[in-house]
Order: C-alpha cells, then structure tokens, then sequence
C-alpha cells in the first residue's frame, strides 16, 4: 500500500522518499527490496528497539539532508519518535496515517505503543485516516488538533489471470482444480473478521447442502 501510494505520488510530480526504520542487525528489508525494484529512494535507518531522541533527531536531520518538506508516518514507531519532538525542533509538517488498531490485551506492548501514539497526536500537523469509522473518537477520546482527512485504502487495478498464475505449480494446480476457491490474506488478529468470513461460508456450505 504504501510503495502503490509513493509511486502515485510520483505520477502527480511530487519526489517520495521512503525510510525504512528496522533493527540494527537487520539486512534490506522485503520493503526495501521491493522498493529498489520499484525505482523508489530509500533510506535505510537502523536503530536499537524502543524509544531513542537521538534517533529522532537524526532522522530529523537526514529529512533535511534530502531537502525533504513533508514527514509522512504510517506506525507506531514513526509517530512516536517523530511525533514526540518539539515542532520547533522538527521545523517541517508532520503528516500520520491512521491505520486500524490492533486488538491487544492491557499492558503489553502494543497497547503501550498505542497509549504513546495517542499522546504524541497533539504535535501532528495533519491526519489520514483510512476509512470513516476510524475518524470517530473513541470515548470521546480527541486525535488530535491538527487537521482530519479520510482517504480510503487503494490498490491499482490488478490483471490477474489464474491459469497462467498457478500453472507451473503441480500442487497448487491441483488443489485450485477442485472448484472454486476463495482466499485471503491478512493477520491473524480478531480486528481483521476473519470469524465473520468462516461463519458467512460455514452458513453458504449448509445451504448448498
């Protein structure tokens, strides 16, 4: 999703460029390698796990190094390293989009991360938030004071042919030859409905019987 949005952003004239944030014994990334393979700019920034200022402060500055106008953050990490920074320090707008939540238990990490990444909104010049019912407050809960978009998830049109796309994969053949097949793909994580998904076909197959 976020390389499809930088490449239409680069169709629209503007110049993306992509930092990759990941552990310091961390190779390229899948992101980054595909990435490469896109023509996209990357910057790869390697950091210890959890919260650093200097690490803020260095990304920061290799944002001015790369005469970058405009910090778009898309996680947790993002927000809350970028976020956490005085305005006067970051001097240039700060964009985050918000994604769904996880569903997670009190006091792990996650929900810490979360709690954080609510606190840092007020810093936050603008946000993006990916469907409308991510837009309402929770609890009368405020996200911020900057300015609230909705801006739907998007994918380009795919051409996908599914013979030629599991032809030369015996297995998979085989098991797509049986009738029609319905997948997805996504985290095991109760936000995501997979429950729904199971139930709705459990009912279909009942009643085609």
């Amino acid at each position: 999703m976020l390389l499809n949005l930088m490449e239409e952003q680069r169709r629209l004239n503007l110049n993306p460029v992509l930092l990759s944030i990941a552990d310091f014994d961390k190779g390229d990334t899948s992101l980054e390698d595909e990435a490469k393979k896109r023509l996209v700019d990357v910057i790869p920034f390697r950091m210890k796990r959890g919260y650093s200022l200097r690490s803020a402060r260095e990304i920061v500055h290799r944002a001015h190094a790369s005469h970058i106008t405009v910090i778009h953050s898309h996680g947790y990490k993002g927000d809350i390293l970028i976020g956490s920074l005085p305005r006067h320090v970051r001097d240039m707008p700060m964009i985050r989009t918000q994604h769904g939540r996880t569903s997670t238990s009190k006091l792990s990490k996650i929900w810490f991360y979360e709690i954080l990444d609510k606190l840092v909104l007020r810093n936050v010049e603008a946000i993006v938030h990916v469907n409308g019912f991510n837009a309402q407050p929770a609890g009368g809960t405020s996200h911020g004071t900057g300015h609230q978009y909705v801006v739907e998830n998007g994918i380009p049109e795919l051409t996908f042919d599914p013979v030629s796309a599991y032809a030369s994969d015996p297995e998979v053949r085989e098991f797509c030859s049986g009738g029609f097949i319905i997948g997805t793909i996504c985290r095991l994580s109760e936000e995501k409905g997979l429950v729904y998904l199971i139930s709705a076909l459990s009912q279909l197959f009942a009643y085609n019987n």
